[in-house]
């Protein structure tokens, strides 16, 4: 869901040849931060 309207995944050498959804995964893998967004989506819960 965090991915769905970005377009642009193509970072390393040959992401233009993987599937989409092997692509994201390979993006989520590289680029996000599990620790940072639990604790992102923990403080934004505390506002709500």
């Amino acid at each position: 869901m965090l991915l769905a309207k970005l377009n642009n995944l193509a970072r390393e050498k040959w992401d233009w040849a993987l599937p989409d959804a092997l692509s994201r995964k390979a993006y989520v893998s590289l680029y996000l931060d599990l620790k940072e967004g639990l604790a992102w989506v923990r403080q934004v819960q505390r506002y709500k």
